[in-house]
């Protein structure tokens, strides 16, 4: 990414850690969006497949998690177990 050039008589003050914590947040933020593309798709592949084998939930007691399709909308929820006991 190409740095804004400062206008002349502008003050500026070069701060090196602002500069390596805005890149740091910029990286992190990047990342976070490609994984939430990946999480829509694995989400469109598990719905389709509990669609294919006609659940609208799915877990064990191996899975410390669970599956379940929402009510009305095309789209999967995942839940921790543990955190559905913890709230209970």
């Amino acid at each position: 990414m190409a740095k804004q050039e400062h206008l002349p008589g502008e003050d500026f003050q070069n701060i090196p850690e602002l500069d390596d914590l805005i890149e740091q947040l910029n990286d992190h933020r990047t990342k976070r969006l490609s994984h939430g593309a990946e999480e829509t798709r694995l989400q469109a592949s598990l719905l389709s497949a509990m669609h294919r084998h006609k659940l609208t939930t799915y877990g064990d007691q191996e899975l410390d998690c669970f599956a379940e399709i929402v009510p009305g909308e095309e789209k999967v929820k995942v839940r921790s177990k543990k955190k559905d006991e913890e709230e209970e």
